[in-house]
């Protein structure tokens, strides 16, 4: 197919209890696009996980088509916007020059790894829902935040298992200068071995509960302002069972 639109219309017609994995294996390019939408109809199952990956040599470019230092409105639209859906996978795909949001995903059994989003005006990555990860990304120049985790229930403390785990998230926050580089809240998610440099604003914010921050490298933040933390939070007393811990900043 020459268009991911065509591609994902296909899938959609797959008969998925007879397969496996469903792979569409992107060859090298880049592809100008204003924005996708994935919803619960363009789901995997348990068994049959949808994988949109990069294939062969050379990179994969999902381009939204704005050049640095133009100007323009920033937009609230994603590149790639996922709405509750289930067992899907982006993999080695870059998302660069978007005037929103890169990818927004929210659902559950969802993946997101080895990709590099670069040159947003807003948000690079939000998920909110359940088991989303985002895993061994780099994510740089970004117009807020980073990454966005939002996921369980407060109410139940049901935990959401939404994770953040091993990105480079450099030179975050370029318009909104108090936009942390990543936000964490919701129940019983969390953030680990990831290397945040280059943030005007905290690196961290975390609310909710029972989520996890741990095994990260922070240096070079809260370079924009003064009374800011590497890492912050609210003063809540119903914002408990959150662990700090193991990781080192300078």
């Amino acid at each position: 197919f020459a268009t991911i639109e065509q591609a994902k219309v296909a899938v959609r017609k797959m008969k998925k209890d007879q397969v496996s994995h469903a792979v569409i294996a992107i060859m090298a390019g880049t592809y100008n696009i204003d924005s996708i939408e994935f919803t619960e109809k363009d789901s995997g199952t348990e068994i049959c996980r949808v994988i949109y990956s990069a294939y062969g040599d050379g990179e994969v470019i999902f381009d939204g088509g704005i050049q640095s230092g133009t100007a323009f409105e920033p937009s609230n639209d994603a590149l790639i916007e996922i709405k509750n859906g289930k067992y899907i996978t982006f993999s080695g795909i870059t998302f660069r020059n978007c005037p929103g949001v890169a990818i927004r995903a929210s659902g559950s059994n969802i993946d997101i790894s080895s990709c590099t989003v670069m040159n947003t005006a807003g948000n690079g990555i939000e998920i909110n829902g359940s088991s989303i990860s985002v895993n061994g990304c780099n994510i740089s120049s970004t117009g807020a935040s980073a990454i966005t985790i939002n996921g369980g229930n407060r109410k139940t403390l049901k935990e959401g298992n939404c994770s953040a785990d091993n990105n480079l998230i450099s030179s975050t926050s370029q318009f909104d200068k108090t936009a942390p580089s990543v936000i964490i809240g919701g129940t019983g998610n969390s953030l680990t071995h990831n290397e945040i440099v280059n943030s005007p604003s905290a690196a961290i914010y975390y609310s909710g509960n029972a989520n996890k921050i741990e095994y990260n490298y922070i240096h070079n933040t809260c370079l924009d302002g003064i009374n800011i933390f590497a890492i912050d939070s609210p003063e809540r007393w119903d914002y408990y069972g959150n662990f700090v811990r193991y990781t080192f900043t300078e």
